[in-house]
Parts: C-alpha cells; structure tokens; sequence
C-alpha cells in the first residue's frame, strides 16, 4: 500500500485567485469551455501559462536533484511545445475554470517521492479542446507522438467515455447552470530521467449523467474486453466485484486512469473510489477490501498511515479516534479529502492500493501544507524533513522563481536621463560601453567577414546607415551594445564607393539579382524594401548569419534567441524566424528577422524563386498574378477591428511577395533537386510566433501608430489615477512581459493606417525615441539592458493541401486557386 498527499501546491494559485477576485470558488470552479486544439497566441494565453508555470517546474527539475541540465530543459522545451500551448486563453473574472484543480487552473505540479531519497517530477494537465471533430482534431495525437505513447487503450477509453456533442448538451443541462465545458480527460507526464511516461484519467460519471447508464459497469466491462490484455484484467475485477456489495456504502468509479505505455510491458489502469467517509477506519475497511486483503506489506503500510494520520488530516498528536471523518474546508469541491486507487495489474489476482490524502481540504495556505509534510518526511526519516529542505523546495518553485521574473520586468523601472536610462539588469551587463557616436563611425567602416564564423548580424539601408532616421540609428547601435564583439554588425547599402557596399559581400552579378536591381531601375512604392529583400537571402546563404531589419529593438540576445540552436551540431535546424499566423489552418514565415546557416539549400531556392519572379519587371506590382503563385490559397489576414482590411489583396501580397516565393517552395516537392518542401521545414526549420514576439505592440493597439506614439510620448512619472498615465505604463510593460522584440514597420502605404515608424520619422520627431522621463526611453533602455526570460515556444508552419504542388522548382504546375474567381 501507498501514501500520496497531494503536497506540491499549485503553482497558479496566487494568480488565479487574483484573476477571479469577486467569484465564488464553486462558481468560478464550475465555469469551464471548450474551445480550439490550436494555439492561439494573439489572446495572450501562452505568455500567461509560460509566465506562470514553466518557472515552478523548472525549479522543481532543478532542486528535486534527480536532474542532469540537459535532462531539465529537454523537459521544459517539451512543457513550452506541446503542453502551454493548448491550455487556454488567460485568466480574467469570467474565466472559465478548469475541474483539474482546486483553483481552477489547467495545471498542476507534483513529486512522487520514495524511500530511496529519489524524487520523480511530475505535471497533471487539462487541454483544451473542439467541441466538434474526431481524436485526429485535437492536440493529443501530436503530444502522444512526442512522448511515443502507445494509444490503443486511450483510442478505446475515449471511444467509450468522450460524450458526443448531444450527450454534451445533456450533461450541460444537468450541471450548475454557469458551466460550459464538460471535462473529457486530463494527462500526468511523469519525468523518469530524460524519458516521459504519459498517463490518462477519464470520469466515467460523464457519460452516466448524458445517457443513465450504470458507469461502474461500463467500466468493468470496458476492462475485460480491452484490446489486448482485458481477459487478464478479470480474476483482480472479481475480486473487487465480491467487496463491493458487503460495503455499507459501495463506493462508485470516479475517474480510471490508464498508462499510456506499451499494454504488455508493466501497462497498468487505475480505478479510483471514494471511501464512505474519510475516517481512518473507512480507509483501512477499503485498503483490506473488507478484511480480504489483509498481508504483511498491506498492515505494514497501514500501520505508518495510522501513526501519522493526524497530521495529514489536521489533528492533534494523540488524536485516536479512528471512526472520526474530519470535515472537509471546501464541501462543495469534488474531492471529499480522501480518495483510494485500486491498481491492476494483467494477471495480477488482488490489485495494488493506494491512499490519497488532499491536504489542501485540511489545511489553509501551503505554508502549513509544507510544513505538514515536512513533518510527515522526518517521521519517515527521509532527506525532505531535515532542516526544512521540502519547504524551501516548494518557496522556491511557487514564489521565488516568478520573483525573478518579476525582477527581470522591474528593472525596466527608474529613472531617464536624457538618451540613457540608469539601472541594469541582474547578471547582465552592455558588452560594448562606447558612445553612440563612435558605434556609429566604426558601422561605416568595411569589416571582412570572417570564413571561420557565421556569427554576422546583417541590415540595410539603401541610402547608407548615415542617412537612417536617428531611431532606427539607435536601434541598430543598441545591438552592436547588447551583443559586443561576439558578433560582427553590418548595414549594408547602396551607395557608390561606399565601404559598405553591398557589393563588396555578394558577387553583383544576375546570379543573384535581377537586371531591375543592377541597372538602378527599381520603381513602387517600397523599392527600398524590395532591395533589402534582394540582398538579404544572399547574404545568408553565403556567408551565414541573422538579417534583422533596421525597425527592430531586442530585448533579448540573438544567440539567446536563435543561434545557440542553429548551431548546435547535435540540431538539424538550418533557417529561424518567426511564423506569422494568419488562422488555425494558415501562416507564413515572416522575413523581417531570418536567420540562417551558410549553404542553406531552402534559401537559395526562396531566392532562385524571387528572382524567377523580378524577370521582366522593375516593380513587385502585379507579382501577385504570377504563374508560380497561382495554386496559393488566400492569405488575407482577418482584420483585428472588424472594419474592412487596409488595403486591397494584390497590394498586400505585392508588398509582401518575398514571402509568398518560400510559401511555393514549402509546399513543393521537386523530385530532378531532390527536394522536399513539407519535410524539410517540418525538420530543418526554428520558429516562433511573431505577433506575441514581434507584433506585440500592435496587436495591443490594432496597428494604430498614433496612439502608441501618444502613448509612449507620456512621461513615466505620473500618478496611477491618471487613467492615460496607466494606460501607457500598462502598455509597455505589457510589451516587456511578452516580447522577445519589437518591430515598428512602415508598412503599407494607405490613407487607412497611420504607422509609429514613419511618425518617428519626422524631423520634429527624430529624439522622440529617447524623450527624457518618457515610455518611449524606458523601451530604448530595455532594447540595450532588459533580458527577456520567459522561455520560447518552437512552433511549426501548417501544410494547406491545396497548396502542395510536384514539379519543377521555377516551373509552372497546379491550377489556379479557386480564390481567385471569387
């Protein structure tokens, strides 16, 4: 027999206790949704989830000892991929709550210690999921995968327990009247070392609320004819079947849990009940099944949970009434404080039982939880209990770890002088200390690039970085600050005898650029941008390295960011950036920050299909026709204000054709050059979503650079009842909070839409940037010394089938889209 209490409080209580201040914990408890297997990033869910649980689980990883450093972020990164990003949108009063948790969060951390002093990480989690569609639509076959479950039980549990959308709306009705998400299943990864176990737990009461039916046994007999192993399930159900009916009270199936693992290597399901009360005497008559199970091991265990079951249900030492079932704090949540787990095992005649003690409905606060345990640890005589190592552990995962964060975000709080802010983040210091002005000279200087190192940030402006408008001046010296001699800047130009010729890095010849670009004869409305976007693809394919355009602050290193994973030679990653994520089924690599290894065979096909397209033209209007295009569905981004978008689908996609040539060469297969567009990005490519990471800014602000200028134009110092004051401080540190960068784009030309960039681009603007005591300074103080930590989610490009193509890399296959006749 074993002793679980659930000890390790969740991590998310503060914060979502705060979010539901004013909702009743029943109320708030009961509402719950269903909404999208996909990710949406744009409602801030992930920056929510990240903030608040990835901390407290990287701590326990660290503190548990059972950790090697390589193992802890293995973890993380799988936590960060395939869990945060379908646990919801986040919390706020009407938020709708999770049944996983006391709380109502999604998510909940916990160790399984043992005598051996070896502790064993674990998370329990909720995912959200559509109302509509097959098992295929929802996130869990993409996490099994990762995990290398073994699913034939799940498929067969969920066919059985995952009510149908009728049976749904039976359940709804028959629930307190603010529910709206019905729990289908909840998954436990245990992290054994570097490996992952996943677990699942089903409620069968789900299904007897829709249809009558007698759960206990459709789940009895769900068991025996599993497929395979149920027939070695039978001798241990009849011996559970022969207790029940003796009991006072039968205990009913709450929830069954099954190992996701290979059914003939240890696979084992889990049959959870309730005793009749939570008295001890209660607990002792359903671990013996009555007196029929009644071993050495089995009264061994029993006798250390009496010795210490005062503690666990909050009692005096002497306390030895054994009948006496303690009332619980919260009656009205699910669990009654105590609750067993009958184990079974194929073949195994009499199952495994287990006892599990809810702390939380015995104690307020998890100061006393920890102590408690503590407490329990040193009458065990394990590690945990000396010295108030377990406490410490817990202060250190729940607080500590979200105090840093919040450290790293209150730095960015002082005071500006003129274009420099005083304050420094913690263990990070500017790797270049010399003035702006001398920065600025050495730029304008030739620098070789070096065979031996990819380590090149490149940019460009066309008329030389000494005609860049003083922000973006700023922005690019703010990098050569952040990144010190590690890396080698170049803003690159066209300029006749200029040392930074662009030129002088690429051959300038029709190999790699149109006769528009050679003869000077690029016309439109964004030429320049056009240019950059010739020169960019060639750079990194021969020499390697990170184009970033002249727009961009950092608010985290590149290395950081991209280039310790492109480097890696244990990585296959050749090419990251960011995914620009259109809808759930629709998103484009978005090339205002690429990086790339040298040789990258993907960039030089997404410039051999660039220039395919320059032929005959000395503007991008009207590349949207082209022939190479023309299967492309539409990737019209929907507006954020519900007006009508800014400009007409051709112009978007004119302006963004560069874009549009990769999305042809994702989706081809090209068998005469051996490639494979849907396999080498879904293995070859880093992504990140740009609108959380770059766009930030403007999704807060539904693009309108009017009102972030007015917004960051405020000065910082202001009273909090100053509605403007509080909507501007909120707006930055929001950006801060969630961004690994900000991006001002000039965007578009349209009457419609008014951008910071080219506000900050007017004379009476240029130190706007860097206004004493403002916004807009503190951020220009982040771009050199704030260090973003949240962690970052990689993240993968959707494959549209009706844009797949086989064929010639520069020929014209496929038919036209339909879009294109509406």
């Amino acid at each position: 027999m074993a002793l679980i209490s659930e000890a390790v409080s969740n991590p998310l209580h503060s914060s979502m206790d705060d979010a539901h201040n004013g909702t009743t914990p029943r109320k708030a408890l009961a509402k719950t949704i269903d909404g999208s297997s996909t990710p949406n990033l744009n409602d801030g869910g992930f920056a929510f989830w990240s903030k608040h649980c990835t901390p407290v689980l990287s701590s326990l990883l660290r503190t548990v000892g059972s950790y090697t450093e390589k193992q802890r972020k293995s973890h993380l990164a799988f936590l960060e991929n395939y869990i945060i990003p379908h646990m919801g949108p986040p919390p706020d009063k009407t938020y709708p709550r999770s049944l996983l948790t006391p709380n109502g969060a999604p998510f909940e951390t916990s160790i399984n210690f043992n005598n051996s002093g070896k502790a064993c990480v674990r998370f329990t989690f909720e995912p959200v999921m559509p109302e509509r569609g097959n098992l295929s639509d929802t996130p869990i076959p993409r996490i099994a995968e990762a995990v290398k479950a073994d699913m034939r039980w799940f498929k067969q549990f969920s066919a059985e327990y995952f009510p149908s959308e009728k049976e749904r709306e039976i359940i709804k009705g028959k629930m307190p009247p603010d529910t709206a998400r019905i729990p289908r299943c909840f998954f436990a990864f245990d992290l054994d070392g570097g490996n992952i176990s996943m677990k699942a737990y089903f409620s069968p009461m789900m299904k007897h609320m829709a249809t009558g039916m007698d759960s206990d046994e459709a789940t009895v007999n769900l068991l025996k004819r599993l497929d395979p192993l149920g027939e070695s399930f039978v001798p241990a159900l009849n011996f559970i079947e022969k207790y029940r009916p003796i009991c006072q009270q039968p205990p009913l199936i709450q929830v069954v849990g099954i190992d996701c693992t290979d059914p003939g290597i240890r696979a084992r399901v889990k049959v959870y009940t309730n005793p009749c009360d939570s008295s001890f005497d209660a607990v002792y008559e359903h671990v013996t099944f009555g007196g029929r199970r009644t071993g050495k091991t089995t009264l061994e265990g029993l006798s250390v949970l009496r010795e210490m079951w005062h503690l666990l249900i909050n009692e005096p030492e002497g306390h030895a009434d054994t009948s006496f079932s303690k009332p619980v704090l919260d009656p009205n949540y699910g669990h009654r404080g105590v609750c067993c787990s009958w184990e079974l095992q194929p073949g195994q005649e009499i199952p495994d039982v287990k006892v599990y003690v809810a702390l939380f409905q015995y104690f307020s606060g998890d100061r006393a939880i920890s102590e408690t345990m503590e407490k329990v640890f040193e009458k065990r005589g394990w590690s945990w209990g000396v010295q108030g190592t377990y406490k410490s552990m817990v202060r250190q995962a729940c607080l500590r770890e979200r105090e840093k964060y919040r450290a790293s975000l209150e730095t960015a709080k002082g005071t500006t002088t003129g274009n420099r802010k005083m304050g420094s983040v913690s263990g990070s210091t500017l790797l270049d200390s010399r003035s702006d002005e001398d920065i600025l000279a050495e730029l304008q200087n030739f620098v070789p690039v070096n065979p031996d190192s990819e380590r090149n940030i490149w940019a460009f402006w066309d008329r030389g970085i000494a005609a860049c408008k003083p922000w973006c001046q700023r922005n690019i010296i703010s990098w050569v600050r952040r990144h010190g001699k590690s890396w080698t800047v170049r803003v690159l130009d066209m300029v006749d005898g200029s040392p930074t010729h662009y030129a002088s890095y690429i051959p300038d010849t029709f190999e790699f650029f149109p006769e528009a670009f050679l003869k000077r004869r690029m016309a439109g409305t964004h030429a320049a941008p056009h240019a950059a976007d010739l020169v960019r693809l060639p750079l990194l394919y021969l020499h390697g390295g990170i184009w970033v355009d002249v727009g961009f602050m950092l608010f985290r290193s590149l290395d950081d960011l991209f280039w310790e994973k492109l480097e890696d030679p244990a990585n296959p990653l050749e090419l990251a950036g960011f995914k620009m994520t259109i809808n759930d089924e629709i998103s484009m690599f978005w090339n205002g920050l690429v990086a790339g290894r040298k040789g990258c065979i993907a960039i030089k096909h997404w410039h051999d299909t660039f220039l395919k397209l320059w032929e005959g033209r000395d503007s991008t209007q009207g590349m949207y026709a082209h022939e190479l295009l023309h299967h492309l569905p539409r990737y019209e981004v929907p507006s954020s204000t519900g007006k009508a978008p800014a400009f007409q689908y051709g112009h978007y996609v004119d302006y963004l054709i560069q874009m549009f040539c990769l999305e042809r060469i994702r989706h081809l297969e090209d068998p005469t050059i051996a490639w494979d567009g849907p396999t080498w990005f879904s293995q070859k490519v880093l992504l990140f979503e740009c609108i959380s990471e770059v766009y930030w800014a403007q999704h807060l602000t539904h693009w309108d650079g009017r009102k972030q200028f007015d917004m960051l134009s405020r000065k910082q110092e202001g009273s909090e009842s100053d509605e403007a004051h509080k909507e501007a401080s909120q707006f930055v540190q929001a950006v801060l909070d969630t961004s690994s960068t900000m991006k001002l784009s000039h965007g578009i030309v349209t009457e419609q839409r008014e951008y910071l960039a080219r506000i900050w681009d007017e004379e009476r603007n240029k130190d706007a940037d860097i206004g004493p005591g403002t916004f807009a300074a503190h951020l220009r103080w982040a771009s050199e010394n704030f260090k973003q930590v949240r962690p970052l989610v990689p993240l993968f490009l959707p494959v549209r089938e009706d844009g797949l193509l086989k064929g010639g890399l520069l020929e014209t296959v496929g038919t036209r889209h339909p879009h294109w006749d509406i």
